[in-house]
């Protein structure tokens, strides 16, 4: 990899793009194939964290689920938010145990 090297996590690839794309935009003196080239770098990194990080959730989601299908409530998986309804004040505390909010 040509511009990001040291990149680990899609916080790290998104800032380190945002100053990449200014120093070696078209528009701000750097050159198309440079930019180019940066954008389709970008974009296969992108593409890899992203697919790794939602691998890497898969496991955590399943264990909260697990846990919730115990109880008497409608359990939604929304993007990767999971959206909880029905009697949740009486489970508040094991809700906020699982990381609800």
């Amino acid at each position: 990899m040509k511009f990001f090297q040291s990149v680990t996590t899609l916080e790290e690839l998104k800032k380190q793009y945002k100053k990449l794309a200014k120093k070696h935009h078209p528009d701000c003196g750097g050159k198309h194939e440079d930019f180019i080239a940066l954008k389709k770098e970008y974009d296969r990194l992108f593409e890899q964290l992203h697919s790794n990080s939602g691998t890497q959730n898969n496991g955590a989601y399943q264990n909260i689920i697990d846990e919730l299908i115990k109880y008497d409530i409608e359990i939604e998986i929304i993007g990767t938010w999971i959206w909880v309804t029905g009697n949740t004040y009486s489970l508040k505390t094991e809700l906020k145990e699982l990381g609800f909010k």
